[in-house]
């Protein structure tokens, strides 16, 4: 696969909400290896009409130049998604962009599948953008306005090479102007392998709880538990790196904390995370956010000096996601990963039965041993371990608002675990009150290098 500073293409995705704009949007960059670029994580969305409507496109619209004039300068493939409404709007984000390949992707769709589509986000809890949809169907009479009167204009108008206009009411599409065969190729591979993953599971966007779980926490986020903040974990995570400015990714970015640091001393700082609301808040800490997965980056092979990876890795599959950051590694890149452990091998088996039961979105728990074995799978050379630990305070109330109470009841059950922990592991210090319970938690921050393949 290409670097990611090579084969620099400019993509804008346009349409109105219920057009499946994101959605296309987001796999087509992660077919292409582009960098994905929504304007709803640049800055909130209104639906409201009139000019607080007009004022927020203004300032999400000012920021995408900004986000794709750093982008330029750095000479990647950039896919942005946004309502992008007026011929003059596109004509100044596609000038962001030397020379390169530019399309326009405009995405169309009948009112009335429209309205489906945000009556069922609307209805549905689990949806991440089921807010927004509620607002968009409360002023439904003014957006659906929007759509009277649409205008083609051509490329040359626009500033871009070709447009595609595709129509996610009968799932074609139909192109004006000039593109390479291979990348004509590539965009249409692309949009039709979305169309039939769309079609087989009837979705236009994720569904998980663990991306449910953090959009909820974001606004809470930094305050909801000491150790996100906690000024010796971060500083663990603090690498001096021989050039600036560096090029760093975030990966399972959260709200950019980890990658404040590296933002602050002059380094390209990009966060990648599956919530959308993290991706909103991490936003003003690094150059851009990316949504997605860690079990597939959106980046190019060889594309980062450095990569992080904070208290994470349990949400997700190890093996997989140390393979995806190794690939997006440069030649001696180094990899920085941080997160809590079972404070011994020995431990680790009731300490994971103990996260289960707290905390039932984990995959899994480690210990030291386990992670530094994850590494040198995925072909990583442990440089340096970083030790801390602090302590944790934790409330019944809180915690029975993301786990379900075990048929014992939560006291009866801490209580078992204060006892195990005081014979296994003395030093985590495990105590059970009437509302709180307390314990110290081990942490562990490895600096890796990818080994040399030679």
């Amino acid at each position: 696969m290409s670097n990611l500073h090579s084969n620099t293409v400019q993509i804008l995705f346009s349409g109105l909400p219920g057009t499946l704009k994101s959605y296309l949007s987001s796999r087509l960059a992660n077919s292409l290896g582009a960098v994905w670029l929504p304007t709803h994580a640049l800055a909130r969305i209104t639906t409201a009409p009139g000019a607080t409507l007009q004022l927020a496109r203004a300032q999400r619209y000012e920021r995408c130049a900004q986000a794709l004039a750093t982008l330029a300068g750095m000479g990647v493939r950039v896919v942005a998604e946004g309502g992008f409404n007026s011929v003059e709007t596109k004509r100044s984000l596609f000038a962001c962009y030397p020379a390169c390949p530019k399309v326009l992707i405009e995405c169309v769709a009948t009112l009335e599948t429209r309205y489906a589509r945000l009556k069922n986000r609307a209805n549905d809890e689990h949806d991440v953008e089921q807010a927004s949809a509620a607002s968009i169907l409360a002023n439904w009479q003014a957006d659906s306005s929007a759509a009277e009167g649409e205008i083609n204009p051509t490329p040359a108008e626009l500033g871009c090479d070709a447009v595609i206009r595709v129509n996610t009411s009968d799932f074609s599409f139909v192109m004006t102007g000039e593109l390479g065969e291979a990348l004509r190729e590539a965009i249409f591979a692309a949009l039709e392998h979305a169309f039939q993953e769309f079609r087989a599971t009837d979705k236009c966007h994720g569904r998980s709880a663990l991306m449910e779980n953090f959009n909820e926490l974001a606004p809470r986020y930094e305050e909801s538990t000491e150790w996100r903040t906690d000024p010796t974990l971060l500083a663990q995570l603090q690498l001096s790196l021989p050039d600036t400015p560096a090029d760093v990714l975030d990966i399972g970015s959260g709200t950019g904390l980890a990658a404040a640091w590296y933002s602050a001393q002059g380094h390209r700082c990009v966060g990648l995370d599956l919530s959308p609301q993290m991706s909103v808040r991490a936003a003003p800490r690094v150059i851009l956010t990316n949504f997605g997965s860690a079990l597939d980056l959106p980046f190019f092979d060889q594309s980062f000096d450095l990569a992080l990876m904070r208290q994470m890795l349990h949400y997700t599959e190890p093996e997989l996601a140390l393979q995806e950051a190794h690939r997006v590694l440069r030649a001696n890149g180094k990899l920085i990963l941080s997160g809590a452990i079972a404070p011994a091998p020995a431990v680790r088996p009731v300490w994971e039965e103990f996260k289960n039961v707290t905390q039932p979105l984990r995959l899994r728990v480690f210990s030291e041993e386990n992670l530094q074995q994850l590494l040198q799978a995925a072909g990583f050379e442990i440089v340096e371990n970083r030790h801390a630990s602090l302590m944790r305070v934790e409330r019944f109330a809180v915690l029975a608002q993301r786990a379900r109470e075990p048929s014992s009841g939560w006291a009866s059950f801490l209580s078992m675990m204060q006892k195990i922990f005081a014979q296994l592991a003395p030093e985590m210090e495990f105590t059970v009150g009437e509302e709180v319970f307390s314990y110290r938690q081990f942490w562990l921050t490895v600096v890796a290098q990818k080994a040399d393949q030679s």
